[in-house]
């Protein structure tokens, strides 16, 4: 991969990087929704520009989209081109909503969310 991220001895961090991929392309995809958005349809009137709150909101559900389509990437029909729980797992350690209540596997738990941190919430995006 082109961008890809490696821990302090050298080793790769295959999740984390993976991650970060997925963090800027679904950044980017909706930064881009939302200019399209703001000069096609608001037609540039400041008045109408997205709040921060719905910014913060339609990037959580981007993400959450993301992290189901990963889950279902898991499943065993997807043969060839399944994700492996491991990078699955790996991926998605450290940011989910109450991970440590989760069951090791929750690959296949519906309703698995993007946690936020608690300084998001404070500013009042969340």
């Amino acid at each position: 991969p082109a961008l890809s991220l490696t821990g302090e001895r050298g080793c790769s961090l295959a999740g984390k990087s993976r991650f970060l991929r997925v963090i800027l392309t679904e950044t980017v995809h909706l930064l881009w929704k939302i200019r399209c958005e703001r000069v096609i349809e608001l037609e540039a009137d400041k008045d109408k520009y997205h709040s921060m709150r719905e910014i913060v909101r339609r990037w959580r559900a981007s993400l959450n989209r993301r992290l189901a389509i990963d889950q279902a990437l898991t499943h065993p029909s997807m043969r060839k081109s399944a994700l492996s729980k491991s990078t699955l797992h790996a991926t998605w350690r450290g940011v989910l909503h109450n991970e440590e209540s989760l069951p090791d596997d929750w690959a296949a738990v519906k309703g698995v969310l993007v946690g936020m941190p608690a300084s998001w919430i404070r500013m009042g995006a969340g």
